[in-house]
């Protein structure tokens, strides 16, 4: 892992930890930056915003998910409930799912905002 990727890694571990602890709206971006011992600006370079931050880190999350219990196609008929009802309670959380596993399988660009 180069230098970026690892500072990168440490940024949405510290993000992550602080934003479960805080919430997006508590958590403070001088206390990630210091955890993942970035600056803050490199931490605006990479991410541009405290809530583009917490994209990556629910992107990462949901991924992280994927990488160990990935869906398939086959899968999608036996969920097609479970995944409807899921998406009444929490759809930006499906569509960041369904999107992250397209841009795995078929590197697709993930659309923020929708």
């Amino acid at each position: 892992m180069g230098r970026g990727e690892a500072s990168r890694r440490r940024l949405l571990d510290a993000a992550a930890a602080e934003f479960a602890a805080y919430g997006i709206a508590g958590a403070r971006v001088d206390r990630i930056a210091a955890e993942a011992k970035v600056s803050k600006a490199v931490m605006y370079a990479k991410y541009g915003s405290k809530e583009d931050l917490f994209d990556a880190v629910l992107a990462d999350q949901v991924q992280g998910v994927l990488d160990v219990a990935p869906l398939t196609p086959d899968d999608l008929p036996g969920y097609a409930v479970r995944l409807y009802d899921a998406y009444l309670d929490r759809p930006q959380l499906v569509r960041l799912a369904t999107w992250a596993r397209l841009e795995r399988t078929h590197r697709l660009p993930v659309l923020r905002g929708r």
